[in-house]
């Protein structure tokens, strides 16, 4: 949801970071492989605060709710919420869920909350390994004096989400020393015995902190793996490629526009919206009104980058989708405002 989407390339996202990353890797659902159409959409005044209003409502609401990813996704939202974040996350370290105290945990350390480093110190006896390394991390951004060291043994334990987590937040870390721990990560890949999609995705999200922490070597993987015999392989190395902002495979997101599943077209949508490029405006509009709650979800995150009115409408109008996952992930585009290039816009809609 997780763009949680920044000016800066790397970011928890909603439907990559906590979702995929606390679990493990799961198949991309049932997907409809017919020509998407839209609606003439018919735009109506929209009051931006009262919008705003709406979508924090949300974001407060979702921090209770009964499903524990929902809730880890209402913490990693709260980043945009300088006013309110350290208390809903400080809260958030005490819950039930590893998922929920991992995301505390990383937007403490994310957001720089000195004030939390004490609470934090607690997770570093939690029983989850992804917690413990989450900790590690807020506690090292807060400039703890922390040993990081205990997250390099990590990266070599056979579980593979652990194993992805702590890829990811080496990433967010942003110390270059951390490269060479990320590398010996996918050497100890063949030594477990994982499915290849989850080796893939491992691989994924290790190249993408390391093209992060500024070696660009990993962008020919995360490219290569665009083009995966996996579905979800595919439409996650076609998002990272838009959160790393890269304009040299901008042609080739135009011709997988034109590629089902929708996942995958509305994965391309994203990532070209982020380089501000509206071709596939079209595209979010119609997933905003797809039957599955997982696809309008993926478009309504993907929509928070554009500024055009008609996805601003669009993006007001999930605040009251039936699904929970759906609203909130419509009020973390609303949050996080959206980025558009007006010339690339007109462009498009001049087609």
């Amino acid at each position: 949801m997780i763009n949680t989407l920044s000016s800066k390339p790397y970011d928890l996202v909603i439907l990559l970071g906590l979702a995929i990353t606390m679990a493990s890797c799961t198949a991309v659902p049932q997907v409809s492989e017919v020509p998407i159409t839209t609606r003439p959409v018919v735009q109506k005044h929209v009051n931006h605060r009262d919008m705003r209003e709406r979508a924090i409502e949300q974001v407060i609401a979702s921090l209770a709710s009964q499903d524990p990813f929902i809730r880890a996704n209402a913490v990693e939202t709260s980043q945009y919420l300088p006013e309110r974040v350290g208390h809903m996350v400080q809260l958030a370290l005490e819950d039930e869920s590893e998922a929920v105290r991992f995301a505390a945990a990383a937007i403490i350390g994310k957001q720089r909350l000195k004030g939390l480093v004490r609470p934090v110190r607690r997770l570093l006896n939690d029983p989850s390994m992804s917690v413990y390394a989450s900790a590690l991390f807020a506690l090292r951004r807060c400039g703890d004096p922390v040993d990081i060291s205990p997250m390099a043994p990590l990266m070599q334990q056979p579980d593979a989400a652990l194993r992805g987590n702590v890829a990811m937040l080496l990433g967010l870390l942003g110390e270059p020393s951390a490269i060479p721990i990320l590398k010996s990560g996918s050497k100890w890949l063949r030594d477990y015995q994982i499915s290849d999609a989850q080796a893939s995705l491992i691989r994924l999200q290790i190249a993408e902190a390391i093209v992060v922490l500024g070696e660009e070597s990993g962008l020919e993987a995360i490219r290569a793996m665009a083009y995966s015999t996996n579905d979800e392989v595919r439409i996650l190395a076609v998002q990272a490629l838009g959160r790393l902002r890269d304009r040299k495979f901008e042609p080739a997101l135009h011709s997988i526009l034109n590629h089902n599943p929708i996942e995958l077209r509305l994965a391309a949508a994203g990532s070209l919206a982020q380089l501000g490029d509206s071709a596939g405006l079209e595209i979010l509009l119609a997933g905003s009104r797809f039957s599955l709650d997982p696809v309008r979800s993926q478009a309504a995150v993907a929509l928070g980058y554009i500024a055009h009115p008609v996805a601003v409408q669009a993006r007001t109008d999930l605040l009251t989708d039936p699904s929970e996952q759906v609203r909130l992930s419509a009020a973390a585009a609303i949050l996080q405002g959206g980025q558009l290039d007006s010339t690339k816009l007109a462009a498009t809609e001049e087609h």
